[in-house]
């Protein structure tokens, strides 16, 4: 499991990624276990697209709210409506299409928007730019749009109402009732694009920002699963694994405020653990020290450190471009010394804090 921070809109995201293969089915429970929201990337290629099935049950049984990215659009050899129909027979949830290609002949140039009726088009190296949908595909445009509109008036009245009096509801309308039912786990919205080429990300990652749900609803879900409270909740753990010259290490992600790296993780006997069968340890990590994380804040693996007793070196900031990180991975610098040339690894690294 990969594990990227990154900022997008002026906040900071964070991104679980996992291989696509069956072998890796544990990793994506882990990932979906601690995700606000999944991205679910299929191929064009019918025969390939319906191997994404054991993921899309999966992710269906976890509950988590989920967009459909149809990949690699720069290559395609069949139909979306083809995938989605196929992919539809393992999923009890509604694929809604958010979004139709537009072609020049055999070659998609662009895709349009059905909500807000706008078309993109794809620029090699370059934000997509905005023009105007061609007139051969308006009418696919209207029918893949009244489609949509119908599938969303099954969840909401005021919709429902607009369509059978023949009233255009407002892009602004449809934009809320979809960020809803999303929210509420009823649909599966489905883009398109080309990660390779840079086409479509902008619009999947403002789907995300604007419609996935925020690290509270993520405690909510988890409290529901568990039958508690979800005010007991403090952090979910996940992705127990072991590191080199480390020990096992067990992610954990921040469901309150004020969870610190060696603090102690049952202030209250009502506190505990989500993802964790075995009463939770006294201390989040051997070692003590860093900041408190914030409900949903994310750190790397390789976070900040304490002081480590043996060799007395600590860590340094993960971003500061005057301390390399040495050959072990770790950003560490001696107190009041020159740096080694050769540093042993660190011995007694806490387990890190990672949201």
């Amino acid at each position: 499991m990969g594990l990227t921070e990154f900022e997008f809109g002026g906040e900071a995201w964070c991104a679980l990624d996992v291989p696509g293969n069956n072998e890796a089915l544990a990793h994506a429970q882990h990932a979906l276990l601690a995700s606000d929201a999944c991205v679910l990337c299929v191929s064009p290629i019918l025969d390939e697209a319906v191997l994404a099935a054991p993921y899309l049950r999966m992710i269906e049984a976890s509950r988590t709210p989920c967009i459909l990215f149809i990949n690699r659009m720069d290559e395609p050899r069949g139909r979306i409506r083809d995938i989605v129909a196929a992919l539809q027979d393992f999923c009890s949830r509604p694929l809604i299409v958010r979004q139709i290609p537009i072609r020049d002949g055999d070659r998609i140039i662009g895709s349009c928007d059905l909500i807000s009726e706008r078309a993109w088009r794809y620029r090699e190296g370059q934000p997509s730019s905005l023009f105007e949908i061609p007139e051969s595909a308006l009418e696919r445009e209207h029918e893949a749009r009244a489609e949509l509109l119908e599938h969303l008036s099954e969840f909401d009245d005021w919709l429902l109402e607009e369509l059978i009096e023949d009233r255009e509801p407002a892009s602004d309308a449809i934009y809320s009732i979809s960020t809803r039912v999303l929210n509420e786990n009823k649909i599966i919205p489905v883009l398109l694009g080309s990660a390779s080429h840079g086409n479509g990300l902008m619009r999947l990652m403002k789907a995300l920002r604007h419609e996935a749900p925020r690290a509270e609803a993520l405690r909510k879900r988890l409290a529901a699963g568990a039958g508690v409270d979800e005010t007991t909740l403090l952090a979910v753990s996940f992705h127990a694994h072991y590191r080199q010259s480390v020990g096992k290490t067990v992610l954990a992600r921040a469901l309150q405020n004020g969870v610190k790296q060696g603090g102690d993780a049952r202030r209250r006997k009502s506190r505990r653990f989500a993802g964790s069968r075995k009463r939770p340890a006294h201390r989040l990590g051997r070692n003590r020290g860093g900041p408190a994380l914030r409900s949903g804040e994310i750190r790397p693996p390789a976070g900040p450190v304490a002081v480590d007793g043996r060799c007395g070196r600590r860590s340094a900031r993960l971003d500061d471009p005057a301390d390399p990180p040495c050959s072990n991975g770790y950003w560490c610098r001696r107190a009041n010394a020159t740096r080694p040339s050769s540093p042993r690894p660190l011995r007694n690294s806490p387990r890190p804090i990672a949201a």
